[in-house]
């Protein structure tokens, strides 16, 4: 995995995309995999490195700068001004001082503040992949770090801005109501009209840092019908809800759990009457919602209220794809006699024809009520993932919905975390599995058989 990460890293002038992305993926699912699915996942993972390589010049180094006496808050702020102005040598020369002079977690701290500046960068890839990036390195080790994160840069500087999109300003200004949210939080920044230098007060810092009514997620108790507002149709009332539960202690990880979990809902009950590509719809905003939890759990950061609040409105823009909703199997409801182990099998014949995503949703309800391990039934959905030619949004949706899984409370939330992904590989699967009889051919010349016996 390290010398994939090098030469992704090295070899792509652009930077940190989806091969890089699909590493830190299989990487992430590496322990759920059993045999030589693990050695399918790296094949995987540095197959689309190369793939994303290919044809693309080298990136030559911006130089840090040469401090005598560093200050992270000047640094941070140098770092998000150069991102703001879409300077990339000069934002990637700021970060690598602070890659050499600050901490870990005020690097990662400037980097989750600039991927969420402004609304839902690049449909949320940004903030996904900064994500990624810093979990590579918790593999791959800090000693990276320089190159790992000099090559998010691009993705910053380049971003397309949510606020700047017709879907985020009409009918409702969707980005007026995030940025007077934020701006009552005191956590706003560019994309609201605010600038990078941080505040000391706000609900949202005392939520985070204990220093005013709040005292963190551990207080934080969701309300009765907090979920329902989130998957509801009346964005303002979601921005209150979130608002509330920011001035009464939730932590941003507390309320990001809540979004993923609306998020999940939105990729289970994914209408099949809806068009194909809208698929990449409700997916964008679950993997957006896990970067925002998963930065959330990493760093101690106001800043990341916006990516909750980010995500909580993408999955209100998304309530059309779940007209009607597709059922998601609740306990008792399968009815079976058979055992998890036929079970698994079934999904994985569902995945060999198309159109299996409603059977998809009935079968995980089905093995849950067989009494079946979860671990087993993750082992088959990397069985059934690492066949085919899986695209970079499919491998992106097991791995989400395997990190749902662990964050799960009760047993309805673990049944979406598991359907969501099965849905999303029905939809996308058979493919012709050319990248499978690449990996067997490997594989028999590597136990030094010949191929055209």
């Amino acid at each position: 995995m390290s010398e994939g990460v090098d030469f992704g890293t090295r070899y792509r002038d652009d930077g940190w995309s989806s091969g890089l992305t699909i590493l830190a993926c299989t990487g992430n699912v590496l322990g759920d995999l059993r045999g030589t699915d693990t050695r399918r996942a790296l094949y995987t993972g540095l197959r689309h490195v190369a793939d994303d390589c290919a044809g693309e010049p080298p990136r030559f180094d911006q130089p840090a700068f040469d401090v005598a006496d560093p200050d992270p808050a000047r640094l941070t702020r140098w770092f998000r001004d150069n991102v703001e102005v879409r300077d990339r040598d000069g934002a990637e020369r700021v970060l690598r001082t602070l890659v050499a002079e600050c901490d870990r977690e005020t690097v990662e701290a400037a980097l989750f503040a600039a991927a969420t500046d402004h609304v839902y960068l690049d449909v949320g890839h940004t903030l996904d992949f900064v994500n990624k990036a810093v979990e590579t390195l918790d593999r791959v080790g800090w000693n990276r770090a320089d190159d790992v994160l000099a090559s998010l840069v691009p993705r910053l500087t380049g971003a397309e801005r949510g606020e700047e999109l017709s879907s985020w300003r009409q009918p409702v200004d969707l980005a007026g109501l995030l940025f007077d949210a934020y701006r009552e939080l005191g956590i706003d920044g560019p994309g609201a009209g605010g600038d990078t230098d941080p505040t000391t007060a706000g609900p949202a810092h005392a939520a985070v840092h204990g220093d005013g009514d709040g005292n963190g997620d551990e207080e934080w108790t969701t309300p009765a019908d907090f979920d329902e507002t989130l998957l509801g149709d009346d964005p303002e009332a979601i921005v209150t809800a979130l608002r509330e539960a920011v001035a009464t202690g939730a932590t941003p990880a507390a309320l990001a759990d809540r979004v993923c979990h609306a998020a999940a809902v939105r990729v289970a009950q994914f209408g099949t009457t809806n068009e194909f590509n809208d698929w990449n719809t409700v997916h964008h905003t679950f993997t957006y919602a896990n970067g925002a939890r998963q930065a959330a759990r990493r760093v101690d950061l106001p800043e990341l209220y916006r990516g909750v609040f980010d995500a909580a409105l993408n999955v209100y823009l998304d309530r059309f794809l779940n007209s009607p909703p597709a059922p998601v199997p609740g306990p008792g409801d399968a009815e079976t006699d058979r055992d998890p182990e036929a079970v698994r099998e079934a999904l994985l014949d569902t995945f060999d024809r198309d159109g299996g995503e409603n059977e998809a949703n009935r079968l995980v309800g089905e093995f849950f009520d067989a009494g079946g391990d979860p671990a087993d039934l993750r082992a088959t959905l990397g069985e059934g993932l690492l066949r085919e030619d899986a695209g970079f949004h499919t491998l992106q949706a097991v791995e989400t919905g395997f990190a749902q899984f662990d964050r799960a409370d009760t047993d309805h939330e673990r049944r979406v975390a598991m359907t969501a992904p099965a849905r999303y590989m029905a939809a996308h699967f058979p493919t012709r599995r050319e990248a499978e009889q690449t990996y067997r051919i490997a594989e028999r010349l590597d136990r030094g058989e010949s191929v055209h016996e």
